[in-house]
């Protein structure tokens, strides 16, 4: 960065440093006013809503609801009909007639992942004083990593069994969970096969190149990725 800096292409570590820790000290109180004012258009739209609606109570995702405790939660697909035009019905696979907002509600998105990537790197000086020491900086790297694929249909306000009823049999691989462990298996020798020996490398555009399985369309896209 020192050089970088001396070429005028950058701030001086200092100066970065000290933004750094200038951020770091309203960071809570930025996020918290971001949530807040998230939260506050949440309430607006469903208001909305269930006035447009007649009043009716609109289910909501655990995600949004914590917004607002009181609100319910739908773990399952819900109907929402207008008693005073039915033919209004709004569902979460269908929104008609919905700006952006109300229907991100009503359909709410996969949900996220944030990856956190961190740089620890130590600066030392040539001559230290009691007001030039050696720096250790630890840099954080945050990124918004939207799931490709969606869990909003799986329940999460209680487990799916009783561990006590539990069998040792619903652990346990089935004969139908070895034929495809066997036919994965072929599928990733062929690729070996293929790549280490050269009179088969000719083959290689023959191979199956990823295993298919139920989510493969949304696996196959590219990850939608936002940098914080």
């Amino acid at each position: 960065m020192s050089r970088l800096n001396a070429m005028r292409l950058t701030v001086s570590s200092t100066h970065f440093l000290k933004k750094m820790d200038e951020f770091a000290d309203t960071f809570d109180s930025i996020m918290d006013k971001g949530k807040e004012q998230g939260c506050e258009m949440v309430r607006k739209t469903l208001n909305a809503r269930q006035n447009l609606h007649g009043g009716t109570t609109i289910p909501v995702s655990s995600d949004v609801q914590q917004c607002d405790p009181q609100l319910p939660t739908a773990n399952q697909p819900s109907t929402l009909l207008n008693t005073t035009h039915p033919s209004h019905a709004v569902t979460q696979e269908k929104c008609e007639d919905c700006s952006p907002l109300d229907a991100a509600i009503i359909n709410p998105s996969n949900g996220f992942s944030v990856v956190v990537d961190n740089w620890d790197l130590r600066q030392e000086v040539r001559h230290m004083t009691s007001d030039h020491q050696n720096t250790d900086i630890h840099w954080v790297n945050h990124n918004i990593v939207e799931n490709r694929v969606s869990g909003n249909h799986l329940p999460d306000d209680k487990p799916l069994k009783n561990i006590m009823d539990v069998e040792n049999k619903d652990l346990i691989p089935s004969i139908a969970d070895h034929k495809e462990l066997y036919n994965n298996y072929l599928v990733h020798i062929q690729g070996i096969l293929t790549k280490r020996i050269p009179s088969l490398e000719g083959l290689s555009s023959t191979v199956t190149k990823h295993i298919k399985h139920k989510h493969s369309e949304e696996m196959s896209k590219k990850s939608k990725k936002v940098f914080i």
